[in-house]
């Protein structure tokens, strides 16, 4: 996890990314008010696919406003967090690749509290 929140983190965590041996599975989810655009497609080119969710928050965007950005196909919607979170854990166990959650801190908080509970 890591809260990637905005265009200097987002430039940090793919140059973390870049030494993965195998491009992750991202679930991504953000704020209204932040560069998303620009955000995800920087993300975009260093991972195998982008699950975009949203999440209980007053200005967090909607999954599909971001997929809208989104210049690359493979990537999909999932509005639901907790079904993205299954998604994607299936998928990165079953392709041997690393998931990678980010975006808002809040999100980063919620999934955060979620696994500890689990």
């Amino acid at each position: 996890m890591d809260g990637a929140h905005n265009l200097e983190a987002i430039e940090t965590l793919i140059d973390t990314m870049k030494s993965f041996e195998k491009k992750p599975y991202i679930i991504f989810s953000a704020l209204q008010n932040k560069p998303i655009k620009k955000m995800l497609r920087m993300l975009s080119p260093h991972c195998e696919k982008m699950i975009l969710t949203s999440f209980q928050f007053p200005k967090a965007e909607k999954a599909n406003v971001m997929f809208s950005y989104l210049e690359r196909q493979h990537h999909i919607v999932i509005e639901d967090w907790q079904r993205a979170l299954e998604y994607a854990t299936d998928q990165a166990k079953k392709n041997n690749r690393p998931l990678v959650i980010t975006g808002s801190l809040y999100f980063i908080s919620e999934v955060r509290k979620f696994l500890i509970n689990k």
